[in-house]
């Protein structure tokens, strides 16, 4: 008797560290992305604020606020899970379904309005990109909310994926970043997405022994269609 108690307890301790663990990798992830939303747009958000960069329209500033939002949210659902306060990131939920319908509208919109008439890529590159965009971060989100109750694993994997969809643009404008050697950003973009992805697989492989479906199949989904997009402008 004593030596199965001894055995049981020592698995409760095992199962309790792997949760830990779990719990504030995801964390750490959600301030990995944030900390790259903030440090790839303050530049510019401060130039405009100096006057020295052109002020962009009003539902500009719109989509990133949503967009910050989003990613603050995250943060903040992430660490409600770690600090087992479930109750508040289920309350919070609700809120998340209505940000993320409020950035696929204006993500669609500005793909509309905006970025034909600004970008230098061809038109059916622009299309691609911009579809990509818009449908893997709703792809995400609706599997991510759909299996919150049957599946958190693969919820908060999803979520994750969702996070980093929109990100490009501010790894676009990571300017010391972008060190390879190449013509144009597309693929030191992907490189840098590929960096911060890959704890992910590590985590996976520590605690799993194996890759995540969702890790696997969503990564695949993310740089696969990334990859599509670099074609369609010639590697540039």
């Amino acid at each position: 008797d004593g030596a199965d108690r001894g055995k049981a307890m020592a698995e409760l301790s095992t199962t309790s560290t792997d949760n830990a663990l779990d719990r504030w990798f995801f964390t750490f992830m959600a301030g990995l992305l944030a900390l790259v939303a903030v440090v790839g747009f303050l530049p510019n958000s401060m130039a405009i604020l100096h006057g020295t960069m052109v002020n962009p329209q009003f539902l500009v500033h719109v989509h990133a606020a949503l967009m910050f939002g989003w990613v603050g949210l995250f943060v903040v659902q992430a660490s409600m899970i770690a600090t087992h306060r479930r109750p508040t990131h289920v309350y919070l939920g609700g809120a998340g379904s209505l940000l993320a319908l409020a950035i696929i509208l204006s993500m669609t919109y500005l793909a509309i309005t905006r970025f034909p008439t600004e970008s230098p890529f061809p038109f059916h590159s622009l299309v691609l990109f911009q579809a990509r965009r818009i449908v893997l971060f709703a792809a995400f989100v609706a599997l991510a909310l759909l299996l919150r109750k049957k599946d958190g694993d693969t919820h908060k994997r999803l979520l994750l994926l969702a996070t980093m969809v929109p990100l490009d643009a501010a790894w676009n404008r990571l300017d010391f970043l972008h060190s390879f050697g190449m013509e144009g950003r597309a693929i030191p973009v992907r490189i840098h997405e590929f960096i911060v992805f890959a704890p992910l697989i590590a985590f996976d492989l520590y605690k799993l022994g194996t890759v995540h479906k969702a890790t696997a199949i969503g990564g695949l989904l993310f740089f696969g269609s990334a990859a599509l997009t670099i074609v369609s402008v010639g590697w540039r």
